[in-house]
C-alpha cells in the first residue's frame, strides 16, 4: 500500500508541473483557430492559437517562454521553492509540487482510490494534503521524524516531543523563558553588553517590549504572577523585576562558590534553581524561597554521560524539566523531586538552554543558533 500510495503521489506531482505548466496565462493571440489547425507561426497553447516569440521584447508584460519545441508568450514562471524532491521524475517538477510521503489513508482520513482523488475540483491540493507538504524534519536533528504532519520523536514508550513552531529569538543568543500569562519573556546573553536584555513577545515572537538585564549573563527566567525574575549566572544573584525593568530586589543562588546558577522556574509557591557545578558530575536543583532561603536539594542522577551540563528548569504542575546536555548528547529531562529521570528526549536545539511549560506546551531556546522553539509532549 504505501509503495502504491507512494507512486501516486509522484504521479500526482507530475500532474501538478504539467497543469502548471498548462494554466499560465498568455495574451499574444486570437482563439478563432482550432486545436490542430492553428495558422502558419501559430501555436496551440491553453486552449487557443497563439503567436511564437524569440525574445521577450515581442511580449509586452509577458515573456517569451519555452513550450514544447517552440517559444510562446506566457506569464513569468514563478521561482521555485528551497525544498526538494527525493526522486523528481519531471525536471519541471517545482519542489513545492512534491509531496512528503506519507500514509494519507492512515494519517489524513482520506479514502484514496485513484489520482485524481488526490485533486479537488479546479485541480488544486485539498487542504489536509497542503497541511503534510515541504516538512523536513532533517533540520531537528536525525531523530526527528513525520508522525502525523509534525516532527516528532519517541522519549519512551508512552509519549513523543513534536515540534510545533518555531521563530528566530530577538536576540543572537536566548537563553532562559517565562510566561506571563499573556506574552512570552525571553533573557539574551550575548557577548556583547549591549545586547543582553530580557525581550518581551507574542507567542509567535513578535516583539512588544525589551529592556537591559540588570545583571552579567542573563539566564533564568520566572515569572510569580506579579513581578519578572531573572537569574545572573555571572553575578550569582536572582533578580526580582518589573515589566520594565525596573530592579526592586534581589537573592543571593546557593553555592554561589561552585555553582553558576543558569535555570529558574516558579512552582506556585517557591522557586528552583539550577546552575552548572564546579563538579559536572554533582548537578544539583535547589527549592528556593522568594526571600532566598534554600527549603531542599537534590542531585540529579547521573545520566549516560557524565560530563552533562544541566542548564534551564520548568514546571509543569507536577514535575520538573531541565536540559542536561554535552558535545555528544542534548537532553530535554522530565524529573521527580528525587532527581530520577521521569522520561527523555533528544531536544531540537544544538545547544539547549532555556525551558517553560505554558499553556500546555514546552518552550525551548537554542543559544546557538538563536531558535526558540514550542514543544508538544503527546501520549501514545
Amino acid at each position: 500500500m504505501k509503495m502504491s500510495l507512494t507512486n501516486k503521489l509522484w504521479d500526482y506531482a507530475k500532474y501538478i508541473s504539467l497543469a502548471g505548466v498548462a494554466a499560465l496565462s498568455i495574451s499574444c493571440g486570437s482563439s478563432a483557430e482550432e486545436e490542430g489547425e492553428c495558422k502558419p507561426g501559430r501555436v496551440w497553447y491553453d486552449g487557443k492559437c497563439v503567436e511564437q516569440c524569440v525574445n521577450d521584447s515581442e511580449c509586452n508584460d509577458l515573456v517569451c517562454g519555452d513550450y514544447n519545441e517552440f517559444k510562446v508568450c506566457m506569464e513569468e514562471v514563478s521561482v521555485c521553492g528551497d525544498g526538494e524532491c527525493e526522486n523528481p521524475e519531471n525536471e519541471n517538477t517545482c519542489p513545492e509540487d512534491c509531496f512528503v510521503e506519507k500514509d494519507i489513508i492512515e494519517d489524513l482520513g482520506t479514502d484514496v482510490q485513484s489520482d485524481n482523488d488526490l485533486v479537488t475540483s479546479d485541480n488544486s491540493k485539498p487542504e489536509d494534503v497542503l497541511d503534510v507538504l515541504d516538512v523536513n524534519c532533517e533540520k531537528y536533528g536525525n531523530w526527528y521524524e513525520l508522525i502525523d504532519g509534525k516532527c516528532c520523536m519517541e522519549g519512551s514508550e508512552e509519549s513523543l516531543i513534536c515540534v510545533i513552531d518555531s521563530f528566530n529569538s530577538p536576540g543572537d543568543s536566548p537563553t532562559g523563558l517565562a510566561w506571563d500569562g499573556q506574552y512570552l519573556w525571553n533573557a539574551n546573553s550575548s557577548e556583547n553588553p549591549d545586547k543582553q536584555k530580557i525581550y518581551q513577545l507574542t507567542n509567535t515572537g513578535e516583539i512588544i517590549n525589551s529592556f537591559t538585564a540588570p545583571g552579567g549573563g542573563p539566564s533564568g527566567l520566572a515569572w510569580d504572577g506579579q513581578f519578572m525574575w531573572n537569574v545572573s549566572y555571572f553575578d550569582d544573584k536572582v533578580y526580582k523585576l518589573t515589566t520594565d525593568g525596573q530592579v526592586i530586589g534581589d537573592i543571593d543562588t546557593p553555592d554561589p562558590e561552585n555553582i553558576a546558577p543558569s535555570g529558574l522556574t516558579w512552582d506556585g509557591n517557591n522557586f528552583w534553581i539550577t546552575g552548572i557545578n564546579n563538579d559536572i558530575d554533582q548537578n544539583t536543583v535547589y527549592k528556593v524561597s522568594k526571600t532566598g532561603n534554600v527549603l531542599d536539594s537534590f542531585n540529579l542522577k547521573k545520566a549516560e554521560s557524565s560530563k552533562k551540563i544541566n542548564w534551564g528548569l520548568a514546571w509543569d504542575g507536577e514535575y520538573l524539566w531541565t536540559c542536561r546536555w554535552d558535545d555528544y548528547t542534548k537532553k530535554i529531562e522530565k524529573i521527580d523531586f528525587n532527581g530520577e529521570n521521569i522520561e527523555s528526549f533528544q531536544s531540537p536545539a544544538e545547544s539547549p538552554r532555556g525551558l517553560l511549560w505554558a499553556e500546555d506546551h514546552l518552550w525551548h531556546s537554542d543559544f546557538k543558533n538563536g531558535v526558540i522553539y514550542k514543544l508538544e509532549i503527546v501520549k501514545q
